[in-house]
């Protein structure tokens, strides 16, 4: 089970929280799929970086081969 709830409001802010957990860190936005499976034991992390107060990051499109993150 997780340790720490992490809401960060920039992508500098995010990145940082990611850096400090080094690798135990699982980014969310929603998640409910993924509590579930945490609450479960699966996925062990120390910590959930909630991205959804990021500006920008309110949108996710494929494009082919790639992925937009981000408004248009």
């Amino acid at each position: 089970m997780w340790q720490s709830y992490e809401m960060p409001t920039s992508v500098g802010e995010a990145l940082e929280t990611l850096a400090r957990f080094d690798g135990q860190a699982q980014i969310i936005a929603g998640g409910t799929d993924l509590i579930i499976e945490l609450q479960e034991g699966k996925h062990p992390v120390e910590c959930l970086v909630d991205i959804t107060n990021i500006p920008g990051l309110d949108q996710i499109e494929q494009l082919g081969d790639w992925i937009m993150v981000g408004p248009n």
